[in-house]
């Protein structure tokens, strides 16, 4: 008989395996949870926390990433295993970026700013009490924080605030070392601006949509948004088109070789990524939700998914 997938058929059981020490994406949720993407199958890992972790970055290899959360959770997940770090803050932490593994900074609520150098986190004053949500940039003198109306540009020298065009608040940073762009939104939907040679340029062209949760900076010129709801946008050549993604509501998005998302789908969080045909399922987890997501490499084009699911009996179709 023909065996139709369903959602059940994608949930994560499997453990982590002693070889399984460089992941090629990590998704990180609620009280503790840490997924981890081996040789293309996802598997839970030990984080050894029961707070909620709410953003995470690796380097380029994936060997060192650093996972933050509420009531100021730092933890460091090296060669595939996970250790609290001692943290500076009881602040909630919203997202997290670095340079590389020695050069990282984290960012929170009551404008809460954490560097690394190599050894401890250290506060990092800068002048304002918003939440912060978002960090990036090109280097650890060229740094971007922006959150709840706020915007901070770090010149290797001291913190300068920057307007936006209008006024909107950021949840996400994205780029490469040649542009920056910054997705969120205001009280007319999502917003989407580029960082130009004069500041912060609003881009009008963006279709009608709801707050844009994050963005990736895809293979060439292309640019892909994910709204909190609806269909995903990927700019091409100038055009604008939409993309279908199998999810109620999106989380957070996460580039590299490829687009990932955590999503929810009715009483499960989900991971949905973006292949050659479209946004398909990869991963669910019942009850507990997926707050944020990492994808290891640079863009490449988009390819055909060739495996099964995880749990999926290849013969169980014919």
């Amino acid at each position: 008989a023909e065996h139709r997938l369903t959602i059940e058929d994608y949930v994560v059981r499997e453990g982590q395996g002693e070889a399984d020490t460089t992941p090629e994406a990590l998704a990180v949720g609620e009280q503790g949870l840490i997924l981890g993407r081996f040789e293309g199958r996802w598997k839970l890992m030990s984080s050894g926390t029961e707070q909620d972790l709410t953003a995470v970055w690796a380097d380029a290899e994936g060997q060192t990433a650093f996972i933050v959360g509420s009531h100021g959770t730092l933890l460091c997940l090296e060669n595939g295993r996970c250790r609290a770090v001692e943290s500076p803050t009881e602040n909630n932490l919203n997202a997290v970026w670095g340079v590389n593994a020695r050069s990282v900074c984290a960012v929170g609520d009551a404008g809460t700013v954490l560097a690394f150098n190599g050894q401890q986190w250290q506060l990092w004053p800068v002048p304002t009490g918003a939440r912060l949500f978002a960090v990036g940039g090109f280097s650890a003198e060229d740094l971007f924080i922006a959150g709840d109306q706020v915007f901070f540009r770090f010149d290797g020298y001291d913190w300068d605030r920057q307007a936006l065009p209008n006024e909107g608040s950021i949840a996400a940073l994205a780029g490469d070392d040649e542009r920056l762009i910054a997705a969120g939104g205001s009280r007319r939907g999502g917003a989407l601006y580029w960082l130009g040679e004069g500041g912060w340029v609003h881009h009008g062209g963006l279709p009608r949509c709801s707050w844009l949760i994050g963005a990736w900076k895809g293979w060439e010129d292309e640019v892909v948004v994910v709204p909190d709801t609806g269909p995903a946008l990927a700019l091409r050549q100038g055009q604008w088109q939409e993309e279908a993604l199998p999810a109620d509501q999106v989380a957070a998005v996460g580039g590299g070789e490829q687009a990932m998302c955590v999503a929810s789908s009715g009483r499960y969080s989900v991971i949905i990524a973006r292949y050659e045909d479209g946004w398909e399922l990869e991963a669910a987890v019942p009850q507990l939700r997926l707050h944020a997501i990492w994808v290891a490499g640079t863009p490449v084009p988009p390819r055909p998914r060739l495996d099964p699911p995880a749990d999926e009996d290849p013969q169980a179709a014919s």
